[in-house]
């Protein structure tokens, strides 16, 4: 019952990353290929869609299999060092990414 928890947590993260990456970083950028004339967009939006998909990604794959902390000595472990790594990486090359791209569009 525990395991399915921690994957029903990941599938609801996986969900809430893959929303805010549409409604944040999908709608503008079609909004900016239309021409509009101004583009709004989030930085939590562009911050948190990569963070929570990837979280999403690994609970809903491993469960409570491999886990990500040491509750006791309220620390990380190895793969959650690695699993902090991931998600900054693709927070930053997804906000690289965009910010690039609505440039290349002509927007600031």
């Amino acid at each position: 019952m525990r395991v399915l928890k921690y994957r029903l947590a990941g599938l609801l993260f996986l969900s809430a990353g893959l929303g805010l990456g549409w409604a944040g970083l999908w709608r503008p950028l079609e909004a900016a290929y239309a021409g509009a004339a101004r583009v709004d967009w989030d930085y939590y939006a562009v911050a948190l869609a990569p963070l929570a998909t990837v979280f999403g990604l690994y609970l809903a794959l491993t469960g409570d299999r491999d886990p990500y902390r040491d509750a006791e000595k309220a620390t990380l472990t190895s793969l959650g060092k690695v699993l902090l790594t991931v998600m900054a990486l693709s927070t930053f090359a997804t906000f690289i990414a965009f910010k690039m791209t609505l440039v290349s569009l002509g927007y600031d």
